[in-house]
Protein backbone atom coordinates (compact mmCIF):
# COMPACT_ATOMS: atom_id res chain seq x y z
CA UNK A 1 0.00 0.00 0.00
CA UNK A 2 2.57 2.27 0.99
CA UNK A 3 4.27 1.55 -2.11
CA UNK A 4 2.01 2.35 -4.12
CA UNK A 5 0.74 5.52 -2.48
CA UNK A 6 4.59 6.02 -3.21
CA UNK A 7 4.31 5.40 -6.57
CA UNK A 8 1.40 7.43 -6.96
CA UNK A 9 2.60 10.76 -5.28
CA UNK A 10 5.42 10.36 -7.49
CA UNK A 11 3.98 10.22 -10.57
CA UNK A 12 1.04 13.46 -9.40
CA UNK A 13 4.69 15.64 -8.59
CA UNK A 14 6.26 14.84 -11.88
CA UNK A 15 2.72 15.81 -13.91
CA UNK A 16 2.40 18.49 -11.34
CA UNK A 17 6.47 20.03 -11.97
CA UNK A 18 5.74 19.28 -16.17
CA UNK A 19 2.34 21.69 -15.68
CA UNK A 20 4.24 24.28 -13.80
CA UNK A 21 6.74 24.15 -16.49
CA UNK A 22 4.77 24.53 -19.35
CA UNK A 23 2.81 27.30 -17.41
CA UNK A 24 6.47 29.42 -16.94
CA UNK A 25 7.28 29.06 -20.77
CA UNK A 26 4.14 30.31 -21.11
CA UNK A 27 4.23 33.15 -19.34
CA UNK A 28 8.13 33.94 -20.48
CA UNK A 29 6.51 33.72 -24.36
CA UNK A 30 3.76 36.06 -23.35
CA UNK A 31 5.86 38.69 -22.01
CA UNK A 32 8.40 38.53 -24.65
CA UNK A 33 5.45 38.89 -27.41
CA UNK A 34 3.97 41.94 -25.19
CA UNK A 35 7.71 43.46 -25.42
CA UNK A 36 7.69 43.18 -29.23
CA UNK A 37 3.64 44.33 -29.77
CA UNK A 38 5.35 47.33 -27.65
CA UNK A 39 8.00 48.14 -30.16
CA UNK A 40 11.04 46.79 -27.71
CA UNK A 41 13.40 44.80 -28.28
CA UNK A 42 14.55 41.96 -25.51
CA UNK A 43 17.84 42.85 -23.70
CA UNK A 44 20.86 41.00 -25.76
CA UNK A 45 22.73 38.23 -23.72
CA UNK A 46 26.16 37.62 -25.16
CA UNK A 47 27.85 34.61 -23.36
CA UNK A 48 31.59 35.01 -21.63
CA UNK A 49 31.62 31.51 -20.24
CA UNK A 50 29.63 28.30 -19.50
CA UNK A 51 26.89 29.87 -17.26
CA UNK A 52 28.04 33.21 -17.78
CA UNK A 53 26.31 35.89 -19.91
CA UNK A 54 26.90 40.05 -20.12
CA UNK A 55 24.18 42.43 -21.15
CA UNK A 56 26.82 45.19 -23.26
CA UNK A 57 26.19 48.86 -22.45
CA UNK A 58 25.46 51.69 -25.00
CA UNK A 59 28.42 54.22 -24.96
CA UNK A 60 27.94 57.35 -23.51
CA UNK A 61 24.92 58.92 -21.44
CA UNK A 62 21.22 57.81 -20.66
CA UNK A 63 19.15 59.39 -23.11
CA UNK A 64 15.72 58.50 -24.77
CA UNK A 65 17.18 56.32 -27.54
CA UNK A 66 18.68 53.88 -25.68
CA UNK A 67 16.27 54.16 -22.52
CA UNK A 68 19.56 55.00 -20.54
CA UNK A 69 21.06 51.23 -20.80
CA UNK A 70 24.47 52.64 -20.64
CA UNK A 71 25.93 49.81 -17.65
CA UNK A 72 27.29 46.38 -18.08
CA UNK A 73 25.35 43.86 -16.76
CA UNK A 74 26.78 40.38 -15.89
CA UNK A 75 23.85 37.03 -15.36
CA UNK A 76 25.39 33.73 -13.68
CA UNK A 77 23.68 30.43 -13.54
CA UNK A 78 24.75 28.66 -10.66
CA UNK A 79 23.83 24.97 -9.64
CA UNK A 80 24.08 24.18 -6.31
CA UNK A 81 24.38 20.79 -4.69
CA UNK A 82 23.68 18.11 -6.26
CA UNK A 83 20.85 15.47 -6.38
CA UNK A 84 17.51 15.99 -4.54
CA UNK A 85 19.48 19.03 -2.89
CA UNK A 86 20.27 20.68 -5.94
CA UNK A 87 19.46 24.25 -6.57
CA UNK A 88 19.01 26.57 -8.87
CA UNK A 89 20.03 30.61 -8.45
CA UNK A 90 20.24 32.97 -11.19
CA UNK A 91 22.37 35.92 -10.29
CA UNK A 92 22.22 39.33 -11.64
CA UNK A 93 25.31 41.70 -11.07
CA UNK A 94 23.45 45.00 -12.12
CA UNK A 95 20.03 45.39 -12.73
CA UNK A 96 19.65 48.41 -15.40
CA UNK A 97 18.09 51.90 -15.60
CA UNK A 98 14.54 50.99 -14.69
CA UNK A 99 12.05 48.75 -13.57
CA UNK A 100 10.65 48.65 -16.73
CA UNK A 101 13.70 48.09 -18.50
CA UNK A 102 14.26 45.13 -16.76
CA UNK A 103 11.27 43.44 -17.06
CA UNK A 104 12.31 42.74 -20.96
CA UNK A 105 15.72 41.84 -19.23
CA UNK A 106 13.75 39.34 -16.82
CA UNK A 107 12.06 37.84 -20.06
CA UNK A 108 15.12 37.08 -21.40
CA UNK A 109 17.02 35.69 -19.06
CA UNK A 110 14.15 33.20 -18.26
CA UNK A 111 14.41 32.36 -22.23
CA UNK A 112 18.48 32.17 -22.66
CA UNK A 113 18.94 30.84 -19.10
CA UNK A 114 16.00 28.44 -18.44
CA UNK A 115 15.35 30.22 -14.81
CA UNK A 116 14.53 33.52 -13.29
CA UNK A 117 16.27 35.96 -11.26
CA UNK A 118 16.71 34.60 -7.74
CA UNK A 119 19.25 37.12 -6.60
CA UNK A 120 20.96 40.51 -7.99
CA UNK A 121 23.47 42.34 -6.61
CA UNK A 122 24.10 46.53 -6.81
CA UNK A 123 28.02 47.15 -7.37
CA UNK A 124 27.41 50.83 -6.57
CA UNK A 125 24.92 53.72 -6.33
CA UNK A 126 24.67 54.34 -10.10
CA UNK A 127 21.37 54.99 -10.51
CA UNK A 128 21.63 53.19 -15.06
CA UNK A 129 23.00 50.55 -12.91
CA UNK A 130 20.73 49.86 -10.08
CA UNK A 131 17.39 51.20 -10.47
CA UNK A 132 15.82 47.94 -12.27
CA UNK A 133 15.83 45.80 -9.16
CA UNK A 134 11.84 46.66 -8.52
CA UNK A 135 11.25 44.28 -11.39
CA UNK A 136 12.79 41.25 -9.41
CA UNK A 137 11.12 39.18 -7.18
CA UNK A 138 14.57 38.48 -6.38
CA UNK A 139 17.03 38.52 -2.76
CA UNK A 140 18.54 42.11 -3.31
CA UNK A 141 22.45 42.13 -2.22
CA UNK A 142 24.67 45.05 -1.72
CA UNK A 143 27.00 46.40 0.43
CA UNK A 144 26.20 48.73 3.38
CA UNK A 145 28.15 51.63 2.49
CA UNK A 146 26.57 50.90 -1.40
CA UNK A 147 23.14 50.85 0.50
CA UNK A 148 23.97 54.38 2.23
CA UNK A 149 25.34 56.01 -0.90
CA UNK A 150 21.79 55.24 -2.50
CA UNK A 151 19.79 56.89 0.38
CA UNK A 152 22.33 59.88 0.50
CA UNK A 153 22.01 60.10 -3.63
CA UNK A 154 18.75 58.76 -4.97
CA UNK A 155 16.71 61.94 -4.03
CA UNK A 156 18.92 64.28 -6.54
CA UNK A 157 19.82 61.32 -9.03
CA UNK A 158 16.67 60.03 -10.10
CA UNK A 159 15.07 63.77 -11.29
CA UNK A 160 18.00 64.07 -13.03
CA UNK A 161 17.64 60.71 -14.53
CA UNK A 162 14.27 61.51 -15.92
CA UNK A 163 15.41 64.64 -17.37
CA UNK A 164 18.33 62.71 -19.49
CA UNK A 165 15.52 60.09 -20.37
CA UNK A 166 12.63 62.13 -21.89
CA UNK A 167 9.84 60.44 -23.01
CA UNK A 168 11.81 57.29 -22.22
CA UNK A 169 11.50 58.59 -18.63
CA UNK A 170 7.71 56.57 -18.28
CA UNK A 171 9.39 53.78 -17.43
CA UNK A 172 10.64 54.57 -14.08
CA UNK A 173 7.54 54.94 -12.69
CA UNK A 174 6.67 56.46 -9.85
CA UNK A 175 8.76 54.87 -7.18
CA UNK A 176 11.70 53.08 -8.80
CA UNK A 177 13.69 52.71 -5.92
CA UNK A 178 14.41 48.50 -4.84
CA UNK A 179 16.09 49.12 -1.00
CA UNK A 180 18.87 46.49 -0.96
CA UNK A 181 17.74 44.14 2.34
CA UNK A 182 20.76 41.99 2.01
CA UNK A 183 24.01 44.02 3.43
CA UNK A 184 27.29 43.08 3.38
CA UNK A 185 29.57 43.99 5.58
CA UNK A 186 33.67 45.00 5.87
CA UNK A 187 36.33 44.93 2.86
CA UNK A 188 35.78 41.49 1.46
CA UNK A 189 34.38 38.03 1.38
CA UNK A 190 32.57 35.48 -0.27
CA UNK A 191 28.61 35.23 -2.12
CA UNK A 192 27.45 32.60 -4.08
CA UNK A 193 29.93 31.76 -6.95
CA UNK A 194 31.66 34.79 -6.02
CA UNK A 195 34.14 36.95 -4.22
CA UNK A 196 34.01 40.22 -3.46
CA UNK A 197 36.13 43.45 -2.76
CA UNK A 198 34.99 46.61 -1.21
CA UNK A 199 36.96 49.93 -3.13
CA UNK A 200 36.58 53.31 -3.65
CA UNK A 201 35.68 55.56 -6.27
CA UNK A 202 35.89 58.95 -4.81
CA UNK A 203 35.96 59.40 -1.14
CA UNK A 204 32.29 59.87 -0.52
CA UNK A 205 31.29 57.17 -2.98
CA UNK A 206 31.96 52.82 -2.12
CA UNK A 207 32.02 50.44 -5.29
CA UNK A 208 32.17 46.55 -5.24
CA UNK A 209 34.43 44.11 -7.41
CA UNK A 210 33.03 40.50 -7.88
CA UNK A 211 34.85 38.26 -9.08
CA UNK A 212 34.40 34.66 -10.17
CA UNK A 213 37.19 32.64 -9.73
CA UNK A 214 36.77 29.50 -11.72
CA UNK A 215 35.78 31.58 -15.02
CA UNK A 216 38.47 34.29 -14.30
CA UNK A 217 36.35 37.33 -14.45
CA UNK A 218 36.18 40.36 -12.71
CA UNK A 219 33.77 43.23 -12.59
CA UNK A 220 34.79 46.88 -11.61
CA UNK A 221 31.76 48.95 -12.29
CA UNK A 222 32.20 52.97 -11.88
CA UNK A 223 36.18 51.81 -11.89
CA UNK A 224 36.63 50.76 -15.40
CA UNK A 225 35.68 51.45 -18.76
CA UNK A 226 36.26 48.80 -21.59
CA UNK A 227 38.09 50.60 -24.93
CA UNK A 228 37.83 53.87 -23.63
CA UNK A 229 38.94 56.59 -21.01
CA UNK A 230 37.47 56.27 -17.43
CA UNK A 231 34.64 59.00 -16.45
CA UNK A 232 35.92 61.76 -13.49
CA UNK A 233 32.10 62.55 -13.10
CA UNK A 234 31.67 62.98 -9.56
CA UNK A 235 34.98 61.86 -8.63
CA UNK A 236 38.84 63.50 -8.74
CA UNK A 237 41.99 62.24 -10.63
CA UNK A 238 43.74 61.40 -7.25
CA UNK A 239 40.35 59.72 -5.51
CA UNK A 240 39.74 57.27 -8.90
CA UNK A 241 43.52 56.56 -9.02
CA UNK A 242 43.42 56.00 -5.32
CA UNK A 243 40.67 53.12 -6.53
CA UNK A 244 42.26 51.89 -9.04
CA UNK A 245 45.32 50.81 -7.51
CA UNK A 246 43.00 49.17 -4.90
CA UNK A 247 41.89 47.14 -7.94
CA UNK A 248 44.98 46.54 -9.09
CA UNK A 249 46.05 44.76 -6.00
CA UNK A 250 42.68 42.72 -6.08
CA UNK A 251 44.23 41.84 -9.75
CA UNK A 252 47.51 41.19 -8.95
CA UNK A 253 46.06 38.63 -6.46
CA UNK A 254 44.22 36.94 -8.31
CA UNK A 255 45.35 34.02 -10.56
CA UNK A 256 43.96 33.30 -13.94
CA UNK A 257 41.84 36.40 -14.55
CA UNK A 258 41.20 36.52 -17.92
CA UNK A 259 39.03 39.42 -18.45
CA UNK A 260 37.34 42.25 -16.52
CA UNK A 261 33.74 43.76 -17.32
CA UNK A 262 33.67 47.87 -16.70
CA UNK A 263 30.85 49.96 -16.40
CA UNK A 264 30.81 50.54 -20.25
CA UNK A 265 32.69 48.59 -23.18
CA UNK A 266 33.73 45.10 -24.00
CA UNK A 267 35.49 42.75 -21.87
CA UNK A 268 38.86 44.33 -21.26
CA UNK A 269 42.42 42.58 -20.62
CA UNK A 270 43.90 43.10 -17.14
CA UNK A 271 46.63 45.36 -18.57
CA UNK A 272 43.89 48.31 -19.30
CA UNK A 273 43.80 48.62 -15.81
CA UNK A 274 47.58 50.13 -16.02
CA UNK A 275 45.93 51.98 -18.75
CA UNK A 276 43.61 54.02 -17.07
CA UNK A 277 46.03 55.00 -14.65
CA UNK A 278 48.45 56.50 -17.01
CA UNK A 279 45.96 58.34 -18.41
CA UNK A 280 45.08 59.98 -15.44
CA UNK A 281 48.58 60.94 -14.75
CA UNK A 282 49.37 62.13 -17.82
CA UNK A 283 45.74 64.37 -17.30
CA UNK A 284 47.14 65.54 -14.62
CA UNK A 285 50.55 66.50 -15.59
CA UNK A 286 48.66 68.53 -18.73
CA UNK A 287 46.32 70.33 -16.58
CA UNK A 288 49.40 71.25 -14.38
CA UNK A 289 51.30 72.75 -17.57
CA UNK A 290 48.32 74.59 -19.17
CA UNK A 291 47.36 76.25 -15.72
CA UNK A 292 51.20 77.28 -14.99
CA UNK A 293 51.69 78.78 -18.58
CA UNK A 294 48.74 80.88 -18.44
CA UNK A 295 45.92 78.42 -20.50
CA UNK A 296 41.80 79.14 -20.12
CA UNK A 297 41.68 75.61 -20.57
CA UNK A 298 38.30 75.62 -22.98
CA UNK A 299 39.79 73.07 -25.51
CA UNK A 300 41.16 69.73 -24.47
CA UNK A 301 44.28 69.17 -25.82
CA UNK A 302 44.46 65.43 -28.25
CA UNK A 303 47.99 64.79 -27.09
CA UNK A 304 49.67 63.73 -23.10
CA UNK A 305 52.65 63.59 -22.44
CA UNK A 306 53.69 60.29 -21.15
CA UNK A 307 50.79 58.76 -23.09
CA UNK A 308 52.01 55.63 -25.05
CA UNK A 309 50.98 56.72 -28.46
CA UNK A 310 49.01 53.34 -28.82
CA UNK A 311 46.76 54.78 -26.34
CA UNK A 312 46.82 58.26 -28.25
CA UNK A 313 43.30 57.19 -29.94
CA UNK A 314 41.23 57.49 -26.72
CA UNK A 315 41.42 60.74 -26.61
CA UNK A 316 39.18 60.93 -29.65
CA UNK A 317 36.56 59.97 -26.98
CA UNK A 318 33.83 62.79 -26.07
CA UNK A 319 34.27 61.72 -22.62
CA UNK A 320 37.98 63.17 -22.89
CA UNK A 321 36.95 66.74 -23.09
CA UNK A 322 34.90 66.21 -19.96
CA UNK A 323 37.27 65.16 -17.84
CA UNK A 324 39.83 67.76 -18.80
CA UNK A 325 36.95 70.14 -17.69
CA UNK A 326 36.75 68.48 -14.68
CA UNK A 327 40.82 67.98 -14.01
CA UNK A 328 41.22 72.22 -14.54
CA UNK A 329 37.95 73.32 -12.58
CA UNK A 330 39.34 70.73 -9.71
CA UNK A 331 42.65 72.05 -9.99
CA UNK A 332 41.65 75.72 -10.13
CA UNK A 333 39.69 74.97 -6.74
CA UNK A 334 42.31 73.27 -5.41
CA UNK A 335 45.92 72.05 -6.43
CA UNK A 336 45.65 68.03 -7.30
CA UNK A 337 48.40 65.87 -5.03
CA UNK A 338 50.86 64.21 -6.97
CA UNK A 339 50.18 60.81 -8.09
Amino acid sequence: MNQRFLSLRACVLTVLAMALAILARDAVARCAEAVQGEGQQLPELQSLAPGVWSVSARRGDANAANRGQVSNLLVVREQQGTGSRSRLRVWLVGTGPSPMWAQRLQCQISLVVGAPVTDVISPWAHPELVLGAKAFHARHWAHADVARDMRRTCAQCIPRLRQRLGEAAVDLGSQPVDWPRQRLRGDSGRLGPFEWYRLQRSKTTAVTVWLLPKEGLLTAHGLVWGGAVPDLRDTRIEELTAGLQGLQRVVAKTAGLNAIVGEQGPPMPVAEVGQHLSYLRALQQQVRAGQAEGNDGVRAPQALPGLPEREAQRLQDPQHALNWQRAWRHAEQQPITAI
